[in-house]
């Protein structure tokens, strides 16, 4: 009650603990993934998921030959980033909706977050590949069984910079300055 009576009153401290004691998140680590949460002074509500494409998305295409052999092949670029991209868009909608059903914000931020390579150091570094301002009223409105999750982000106001040659590229985090969670 104490929690629910703080959350009304849109305190960050209940928010986060709200996630904590529901646990909403607890199968995202079995996808591969991991979460962190974070309250801005507005009150509005970040989560950032850090997705692990290159171990989650298989690099191999298997199928059965007329012989009856298995035949794997490595996965085309493009099929691999198609799925990638399918991959860390469900996952910032799955993350966004699993929020809205712990607390009663209207509007959160979900980034996804990978390793990019900086080819100006040649290191693989943590970089933002897909920020979403997730509505509740949208997501509400959409039939997530039925949607491709891709396609889906025009939905919202989001920053992906993505080619089916190349992938993800690094955008900016949407700046919750401005955003209202009420």
């Amino acid at each position: 009650v104490e929690i629910a009576k703080a959350l009304l009153e849109d305190k960050a401290e209940a928010k986060i603990e709200a996630i904590d004691s529901l646990q909403p998140f607890s199968e995202i680590s079995n996808l591969g993934s991991s979460l962190s949460i974070s309250v801005y002074d507005n009150g509005i509500l970040e989560a950032t998921i850090n997705v692990h494409g290159s171990e989650i998305v298989p690099s191999e295409a298997k199928s059965l030959l007329k012989s009856g052999k298995l035949s794997v092949k490595n996965m085309p670029k493009g099929k691999f980033n198609e799925i990638y991209q399918d991959y860390v868009c469900s996952c910032v909608l799955r993350v966004g909706n699993e929020l809205f059903s712990t607390i009663p914000d209207k509007l959160v931020l979900v980034t996804a977050v990978d390793e990019l390579l900086n080819s100006r150091t040649g290191h693989l570094e943590e970089a933002p590949i897909l920020s979403v301002a997730v509505s509740r009223s949208t997501i509400e409105s959409l039939n997530l069984g039925s949607i491709d999750p891709s396609d889906s982000m025009v939905n919202f106001k989001h920053n992906m910079s993505f080619k089916k040659t190349k992938g993800f590229d690094r955008v900016e985090r949407i700046d919750p300055e401005g955003l209202e969670c009420a």
